[in-house]
């Protein structure tokens, strides 16, 4: 007989190779006992096994973790760390990072059951725990927080609640293909891992009762049998709820891929009508804005406070958000200066391409949070916040902030509601607009966002428009009747200049 070592089993090599399909597991496990007893002082498998393995092959048990790593416990928090997480693993990094715990049984259980019944938002539950006497004592800071909570309020209200979900909706339609892509792709992510983690947890148990079945091949019948035959039964029991939970996952993300499937596409159909409009919007700019020429004359008086900021360089760019035709763009060209435009109408967006701008298509402040900080020289924006609803103009104001050097300058330009013709007409002439914006109620906006030189321009270069003139004094009732002629005589635009803190 010819015979081979290989890790320590001797091999019968002179014998016929025996057909594997023929034999059970039970059988090949009692083909190997009498070479358990060989392995044993080196594995630690057989009837000497300590009980110190099998704690440790417990532990050594494949444990699933979220593909998004928990945050830190830090004194500030940014709105998104929280809520990139979900359902319980939300409630436990909300607890643990507002009020420094974990949560206790009944906190977990009531705000789970508010979150999954939609009773309330994750937003809104961070505003409870944070708002909370616990969370007060705390005084964890979490930024980007009171807008989106105050907004989801005004959702709730009777009358107008669904007026402010439809505008806030159609105002995010833009970016909710990504949005949903993102949670698409971060879905599949978690999903791979649970089956990545069945996958080893199936394979670690099938090792655990092969380990098992060796040693109830070597021991002895009695008390420790029976002990083996038990943990051999647990770890069955194991593996047979870890194969029923990849079925139900299986079967939830079947259920789950035709809804989102289909709720992408409607979105999409809806983000398609909207673009719809573009054209439509530029022909109406083209009507009622006024010529390029017109607009170009307008705009000139700001490139004396670009020179003054030093904003135009290569390390201190513009900016302008709401870039349109580009006629401020073309300015900055024509004196050597550098800057940038976004805009969301592809109509726009083509039109400046056309001319050699440098733009970019989205949302003026999804765009603002991918430029870092402290890297753009001046912010400019004209006519874009009276299109915007309250919270977006905050938005706008704080990310302005955050990307200008200290000392950059911050430009928006608007219909003055200070003109009587402009507040009770012409503002309401673009259907897009919102509501007017009275010159020191956005001053004060402006500076309570932390910008300082905040000041006022009345704007009337460039601005022809028929006011009849002021009665002479003489003239009866001419007193009274100056008063509102004088409110038609008002600048029809307004801007608000203001600059970043050099102290910053």
């Amino acid at each position: 007989m010819k015979t081979s070592n290989n890790g320590g089993i001797k091999i019968d090599t002179s014998r016929p190779a025996f057909k594997p399909q023929n034999l059970s597991i039970d059988d090949i496990m009692w083909r190997v006992r009498e070479e358990v007893a060989r392995r044993s002082s080196r594995t630690g498998i057989g009837a000497g096994t300590n009980p110190a393995d099998i704690r440790y092959f417990d532990q050594a048990m494949p444990k699933w973790k979220s593909v998004v790593p928990r945050p830190p416990q830090k004194e500030e928090y940014a709105l998104g760390e929280l809520l990139a997480f979900n359902d319980t693993e939300f409630i436990d990094v909300a607890y643990s990072a507002i009020l420094r715990r974990p949560p206790d049984e009944n906190g977990r259980s009531h705000y789970l059951q508010l979150l999954r019944t939609g009773a309330a938002t994750k937003v809104e539950i961070l505003w409870t725990l944070r708002s909370g006497q616990e969370g007060e004592a705390a005084g964890v800071r979490i930024t980007g927080l009171r807008w989106p909570y105050a907004l989801q309020q005004w959702r709730r209200k009777r009358f107008i609640g669904p007026i402010v979900s439809w505008v806030y909706a159609l105002l995010r339609l833009s970016t909710l293909t990504d949005r949903l892509s993102a949670s698409e792709a971060r879905y599949s992510r978690e999903i791979q891992e649970v089956g990545r983690t069945l996958d080893l947890a199936a394979e670690y148990l099938l090792q655990r009762i092969l380990s098992l079945k060796l040693q109830l091949a070597d021991c002895p019948k009695g008390a420790e049998f029976e002990a083996l035959k038990e943990e051999h039964a647990a770890v069955a029991a194991r593996l047979a709820a870890l194969i029923a939970s990849a079925e139900r996952v299986e079967s939830r993300l079947q259920s789950v891929e035709a809804p989102v499937q289909h709720m992408v596409l409607r979105e999409q159909t809806k983000i398609e009508a909207t673009r719809n409009l573009d054209p439509f919007y530029a022909a109406f700019e083209d009507r009622f804005r006024g010529s390029r020429s017109v607009i170009r004359a307008r705009l000139e008086p700001y490139l004396l406070l670009l020179q003054e900021a030093g904003a135009g360089t290569a390390e201190a760019p513009v900016v302008d958000v709401g870039c349109g035709r580009g006629e401020w763009l073309e300015l900055l060209r024509e004196r050597g200066l550098t800057g940038w435009g976004i805009d969301v109408n592809r109509v726009f967006i083509d039109m400046c391409r056309s001319r050699g701008l440098d733009v970019i298509e989205g949302d003026g402040i999804e765009n603002l949070q991918a430029v870092p900080e402290k890297s753009v020289g001046a912010i400019t924006s004209m006519h874009v916040v009276e299109h915007l609803p309250f919270e977006s103009v905050i938005a706008l104001l704080d990310e302005g902030r955050r990307v200008l050097r200290p000392g950059g300058l911050l430009i928006l330009e608007t219909p003055n509601p200070e003109n009587l013709s402009v507040g009770h007409h012409l503002f309401y002439l673009d259907p897009t607009h919102r509501n007017p914006l009275p010159p020191e109620a956005l001053r004060w906006i402006v500076e309570s966002r932390g910008f300082e030189g905040v000041r006022i321009e009345r704007l009337t270069a460039a601005r022809e428009w028929n006011t009849p003139p002021l009665l002479r004094p003489d003239i009866p009732g001419a007193e009274s009747m100056n008063v509102v002629l004088a409110s038609m005589h008002a600048a029809p635009d307004y801007a608000i200049v203001a600059r970043r803190p050099n102290s910053e």
